[in-house]
């Protein structure tokens, strides 16, 4: 993670001066593709299997 510190430019109108800007770091991405895919694997694997069952209670199929 890259973060950036408050540029000098002036603040933004009402006097509040915003706050410092993150951008991710771009060899983050990978991490990111594989936790989703560590998290999204048994989630839709659990989704489906509570369709089952609740078709099989809902319609006796």
């Amino acid at each position: 993670m890259k973060q950036e510190t408050r540029s000098s430019e002036p603040a933004q109108a009402g006097g509040l001066e915003s706050g410092p800007e993150w951008h991710a770091d771009p060899s983050s991405w990978p991490v990111v593709a594989v936790s989703w895919l560590l998290v999204g694997i048994p989630l839709l694997w659990g989704i489906y299997k509570t369709f089952q069952t609740a078709k099989v209670i809902l319609f006796g199929t």
